[in-house]
């Protein structure tokens, strides 16, 4: 049993440096260019909404930076804890949505789906620890969080 649990957290932890070598580049790309990007898939009516998509991007990355978390939930057979996890997103995205979108317009939106995103993620990162034991953390994590901190 000790032998599948350490299998599964090699194999979250590798599928999860995968998705961080891949999405990174990517999302610095979209924060570095997202005026370009703008002006290339639409015209410059659409410039006002490069914070949405700042913040919106922010959001892919957390999902990004946790990885797999919802696979793994779905291999370790916690199928009924992701479906209420979802119906949690969309609880909270749906509630700050209705708050946000007076005051703040489309900008409130985002951060609502920002919001939930970050939320659920956190809390699967929680489940996978509490369900099987496997840390998010570990050293290639550290050593990326590292190197993107310099």
């Amino acid at each position: 049993h000790q032998n599948k649990i350490n299998e599964a957290e090699e194999s979250y932890h590798f599928i999860n440096n995968i998705i961080w070598f891949l999405s990174i580049p990517v999302l610095v790309f979209v924060f570095l260019f997202a005026k370009d990007l703008i002006l290339l898939l639409s015209n410059e009516s659409y410039l006002d909404s490069i914070n949405v998509l700042y913040i919106l991007t922010f959001g892919a990355a957390i999902s990004a930076l946790t990885g797999n978390t919802g696979l793994m939930l779905q291999m370790g057979k916690k199928h009924k804890f992701e479906f209420i996890n979802t119906i949690l997103a969309l609880i909270i995205n749906l509630v700050l949505s209705i708050i946000l979108v007076k005051t703040y317009g489309i900008i409130g939106v985002a951060f609502s789906t920002m919001s939930a995103l970050v939320i659920v993620n956190l809390i699967k990162i929680y489940a996978i620890k509490k369900f099987f034991n496997i840390d998010f953390l570990n050293k290639d994590i550290i050593k990326i969080l590292l190197f993107l901190w310099i």
